[in-house]
């Protein structure tokens, strides 16, 4: 379940409205971890393993973090 809820926040995926009620919920459970350092090594893997197809690396790099 972690390594699923990390995917998520690492990978972010969500639109700015999803990602808030995301947010909104991880955290009556507990605070969404620091995870700044780990997003751009983990994005550039993801790419490289190609695990959303073939996406422009500039623009798969910079999607947004909305937490």
């Amino acid at each position: 379940m972690f390594i699923l809820i990390t995917h998520h926040l690492l990978y972010n995926e969500f639109t700015e409205k999803e990602a808030h009620a995301f947010k909104s919920g991880y955290e009556t459970i507990m605070s969404i971890p620091h995870l700044e350092e780990y997003r751009q090594p983990y994005r550039y893997l993801y790419r490289l393993l190609s695990v959303q197809g073939n996406v422009e690396l500039k623009k798969w790099l910079s999607h947004p973090s909305y937490f």
